[in-house]
């Protein structure tokens, strides 16, 4: 599904270079649920930004399927994040001018193979809500809201930065319950990036990142369900 092969990236400042990703191989396989873990500055959120092809890679080259990503012009990449990836951050994204159902109905318009909109609200416990604005919301609704948006165009991968980062212990584990549910129910890949260690028993495997490095690959022989974690 996803092919990392000797990536690297470099900003430059000046004469200073900082690598951001130092010489990263990885392969994520389709159905997977990821967790990229690692402490701030470590480099998880760079790699979760070259595999999803919001950013390039320096040197090395990134492939989703058949397609080389980290070759593709902007606007290629533009089409082929529209039409096969779906982006749930920290920070909830939301219009709000528009209802929950109008939210919603803005991922459902950007895809071509789609969930009906219904359905996809009933699937993430927001039907009786649809017609409420985000001011209306707690933030673990308003959370539900954005991944209702990502996952209704059935994206081939969800890409998580932080989902419960803004969120209280409780509420986070209803989003990664929900998370789990949907990898489960649609298959879709997700790629999940936190600091938090408690949240890298959900998945089928961790990937663990240092000073721009892969550290460590973990495979969990049987994944945790979200109502059991402890943020302690």
């Amino acid at each position: 599904m996803i092919t990392l092969d000797h990536v690297t990236k470099t900003y430059t400042n000046g004469d200073i270079e900082s690598h951001a990703l130092s010489d990263v191989s990885l392969s994520i396989n389709e159905g997977e649920f990821i967790v990229i873990l690692g402490p701030s500055g470590s480099g998880k959120s760079t790699l979760l930004n070259v595999m999803s092809g919001l950013d390039v890679p320096t040197e090395g080259t990134v492939r989703i399927r058949d397609a080389i990503i980290s070759l593709m012009d902007q606007n290629s990449l533009t089409a082929f994040r529209r039409a096969n990836m779906g982006f749930v951050f920290q920070q909830y994204n939301l219009l709000s001018t528009l209802s929950v159902y109008e939210n919603v109905a803005l991922g459902h318009h950007l895809g071509k193979k789609t969930i009906d909109i219904e359905d996809m609200l009933f699937d993430v416990g927001l039907s009786s809500h649809k017609d409420k604005y985000p001011h209306q919301l707690s933030g673990g609704e308003q959370q539900r809201v954005s991944i209702a948006r990502a996952l209704i165009k059935e994206p081939l991968i969800l890409f998580c930065d932080e989902p419960t980062g803004a969120l209280d212990e409780r509420t986070g584990k209803t989003i990664l319950a929900l998370l789990q549910k949907l990898n489960r129910t649609y298959q879709t890949t997700i790629v999940l990036i936190t600091h938090n260690p408690a949240i890298q028993t959900l998945a089928h495997r961790v990937i663990k990142m240092n000073s721009g490095a892969i550290t460590e690959i973990h495979t969990n022989q049987k994944q945790a369900d979200a109502s059991s974690l402890s943020w302690s």
